[in-house]
């Protein structure tokens, strides 16, 4: 373990904590914890480059904090109707769809693969965390569904997830068949 894998794991941690307080309405708590984890993810990177300390570990742990993350928040956010469950829906069909490549490939065929995301994919799941982070200031200002510019916001992060899937899948069986090694 090395420090930026340490604040990987922490992210994945500060996870139920942060979802705690949002169930039981302690929405401030519940952001402090969210830009904890925010701020972990965007560490954990940083400080990997910077100090080389990138490591295979670190690659495959830290998106899987980050799917952890959305797809436990937008669970719950969609269960208490914060969310439209067709975008719940469709990011947590990517996210368990893109989890799923690691045990198949990497343990069960043993086909190793590097993960390089390409610029939309990034902007898709960084539209994934604003969006929880607009509902949750929504929560934190007590501001009503009717105000809910956010529909236009998930919307266009339902349109990159539909994206993020229609790439992901193809090259999932390219993967799969010894044609490709890396998603991106």
């Amino acid at each position: 373990m090395n420090v930026p894998n340490t604040l990987t794991v922490l992210r994945i941690l500060t996870t139920p904590v942060a979802l705690y307080f949002y169930v039981t309405q302690n929405y401030g708590f519940c952001a402090i914890a969210v830009l904890f984890a925010a701020l972990t993810d965007f560490f954990d990177g940083v400080l990997a480059r910077k100090l080389g300390q990138c490591t295979t570990l670190g690659a495959l742990l830290d998106p899987v904090a980050d799917k952890f993350f959305e797809m436990s928040f937008t669970l719950v956010m969609g269960y208490l109707g914060d969310l439209p469950w067709y975008y719940v829906f469709l990011l947590n069909l990517r996210n368990f769809s893109q989890l799923l490549s690691i045990p198949i490939l990497m343990w069960w065929k043993k086909i190793p693969f590097k993960v390089e995301p390409k610029l939309p994919a990034k902007w898709g799941s960084a539209l994934g965390m604003v969006v929880i982070g607009f509902v949750l200031i929504y929560k934190l200002t007590e501001l009503t569904a009717t105000l809910y510019p956010i529909n236009v916001l998930v919307s266009v992060s339902a349109g990159f997830e539909v994206y993020m899937l229609v790439t992901y899948l193809p090259r999932f069986f390219q993967i799969y068949n010894g044609k490709h090694d890396t998603f991106d």
